[in-house]
């Protein structure tokens, strides 16, 4: 079955991209993605695609099983031509829940056909194009992928909403959203993709 890459331009392809989005973020449960999710498909459709229309560095690609006439996967690229943290970001004000994050998913049952690589090669091969880095921040689910376009793994973080004196609401809400605590991979592409133990720098030591 060949697989076609293309560049979302409009939002009726769009909308399917976010119900296998969310088919494989629910299965293993995700709890980044539950609160991303909001309260409902329908307004999480209408904000993704709304941050993704305001942000002229934001680029939704997608895999379309052209067998079958429907897309699989997708992934969004972020693509900044200057480093965005050399000044302070400003804090992000929850309107529903929100952790703002970047995806790449595809469908469980057209997994391992290569639509996962396809979607990684097309910003590897654009960062190399402009002699940029690339970073992910990824589930255990995806870092053999990442690692075989030429990321490494250099830290990792562990997402616990727990708090002391929580109000039973906030505690019922936690149970339902993040009931264990999830494991982020902090991975890092050089320029080029090349990445040699003991002989790679890392971009930000000095």
């Amino acid at each position: 079955m060949p697989l076609e890459l293309k560049q979302v331009s409009n939002r009726n392809e769009f909308d399917p991209l976010v119900t296998i989005e969310h088919e494989v973020y629910s299965n293993p449960s995700n709890g980044f993605w539950e609160m991303i999710k909001g309260p409902s498909m329908e307004e999480c459709r209408e904000r993704q695609w709304s941050w993704h229309a305001c942000d002229p560095k934001s680029t939704w690609l997608f895999i379309k099983d052209t067998d079958i006439g429907e897309a699989i996967g997708a992934v969004q690229w972020i693509v900044h031509e200057t480093n965005p943290f050399e000044e302070p970001q400003p804090s992000t004000v929850a309107t529903w829940w929100e952790k703002v994050i970047n995806y790449c998913f595809v469908s469980k049952q057209h997994q391992r056909r290569g639509a996962g690589r396809m979607l990684a090669e097309w910003g590897c091969q654009l960062a190399d194009k402009k002699g940029l880095e690339c970073f992910v921040e990824s589930t255990d689910e995806g870092i053999a992928l990442y690692k075989s376009q030429g990321f490494v793994i250099v830290d990792h973080y562990d997402f616990d909403p727990e708090t002391e004196n929580t109000s039973a609401s906030y505690k019922a809400l936690k149970e339902k959203l993040w009931p264990e605590p999830m494991r982020c991979w902090v991975m890092w592409r050089p320029k080029g993709g090349k990445f040699v133990e003991g002989q790679t720098k890392y971009s930000w030591e000095k």
